[in-house]
């Protein structure tokens, strides 16, 4: 249910923009934020959904397995974003 919910969240601002906001709210590096990015447009799914299968994607490219199961973690967070949150990443300026 709470998966469906994120379906339903457009990204409004640009893609980048979300994903910077992603980056510095979860202490992402550059290059871990650009492959989230990457996997966000290849995927062509600009809502809250597409984020999240972005960053969960983004942990099959990460070589050190703990780092690969905190992404797979972040997906997880993000799914359970309250509104309020999701705002602050959808309509990032």
């Amino acid at each position: 249910m709470k998966m469906q919910k994120t379906m339903g969240i457009e990204l409004k601002s640009s893609a980048v923009k979300t994903v910077e906001v992603l980056r510095q709210r979860y202490t992402l590096t550059e290059e871990e934020g650009d492959g989230v990015l990457n996997h966000l447009i290849r995927g062509g799914d600009l809502t809250g959904y597409g984020l999240v299968n972005a960053v969960t994607r983004y942990s099959q490219d990460v070589g050190d397995y703990d780092r690969a199961t905190e992404f797979e973690a972040l997906g997880g967070k993000l799914i359970e974003l309250s509104s309020r949150e999701w705002k602050g990443l959808a309509e990032a300026a």
